[in-house]
């Protein structure tokens, strides 16, 4: 028997999924009400994957019908087949094409979240049974895991991604966190994972390499630095008030940062948190998660 295919994690937006570890994530749209990823493979497009949380039960019957009219203008298909169940709580339907048969599938999950895959091009019903059954996602007030991109952290509830910068060599992702979800902006983090590090710290260690990135009126304290024995450094970086009014009052802002190497990637991660209350700790995964290959079978960032 074949064994299946080695994954990896892949979760945005509080929808948390495993794709094949050959895939890569190539775009992200949307924001945590709805939006959408696309998956691609050898240059290729494997599959969309779509959300919405509307906040009551979906009608499945109906969104996969629309789904399937989108389907036929954009790839030619045919009309579906039948439609048959998808892990106990949604809907999967067949639509033959000139190329092969292409499959869209539907799942009802917690919070009133309606997620549907389709393949985008002619593949086995079993791949996308494989990816919708181990989905899952959480409610507005849930605490919710984000990993993409060789990032991997699990945040409160109430924080939102805002943007992903992805580049070579660079990953920067920026999240906002607003008490209950709504109102102004309390707390920002900022996470970065970059590639060659021992390049870019070049012999001074992480501390001076974050010391060389500082504004001309910043200040860096080390509180701790373990990064020589693989451990992590945290820093507070001190500069003037943001406003006019917080620099007459001699108010400062402090931005607390902790960075660690995982040496066997040679990446560099930084962690950043700006705002009301008590710093954020540390988001380093545990020592089994790290090293995590990315959605497209590589450890880089």
């Amino acid at each position: 028997m074949a064994q299946p295919p080695p994954t990896v994690p892949l979760a945005l937006h509080g929808v948390s999924l495993r794709v094949p570890a050959s895939w890569d994530l190539v775009g992200t749209y949307g924001h945590w009400r709805a939006g959408q990823l696309l998956l691609a493979s050898e240059r290729q497009p494997r599959m969309s994957i779509t959300w919405q949380r509307r906040g009551t039960a979906p009608d499945l019957r109906r969104t996969l019908r629309a789904a399937g009219r989108r389907l036929a203008r954009e790839q030619g298909c045919s009309q579906s087949t039948g439609e048959q169940q998808l892990a106990g709580d949604g809907l999967i339907a067949c639509h033959p094409s000139p190329q092969g048969e292409v499959h869209i599938g539907i799942r009802a999950l917690s919070g009133g979240t309606a997620v549907v895959w389709r393949q985008l091009r002619p593949g086995p019903a079993a791949e996308l049974e494989s990816i919708a059954s181990a989905c899952s996602a959480v409610g507005d007030a849930d605490p919710a895991r984000w990993a993409f991109h060789g990032l991997d952290v699990a945040l409160p509830a109430w924080w939102r991604l805002e943007g992903i910068v992805h580049v070579a060599g660079l990953v920067r992702a920026v999240w906002f966190h607003r008490r209950g979800g709504r109102g102004r902006v309390d707390q920002a983090l900022v996470m970065r994972r970059l590639a060659c590090a021992a390049r870019i710290t070049n012999g001074h260690g992480v501390a001076g390499w974050l010391r060389a990135q500082l504004g001309r009126d910043e200040t860096l304290t080390i509180e701790r630095d373990d990064t020589a024995t693989g451990g992590t450094l945290m820093a507070c970086a001190r500069g003037p008030g943001a406003t006019w009014w917080r620099r007459l009052r001699r108010l400062h802002e402090d931005r607390h940062i902790v960075a660690w190497i995982d040496e066997a990637d040679d990446r560099l991660t930084v962690q950043e948190w700006q705002g009301r209350g008590d710093p954020m700790g540390c988001l380093r995964p545990r020592p089994s998660s790290q090293g995590n290959p990315l959605p497209s079978g590589r450890t880089c960032a």
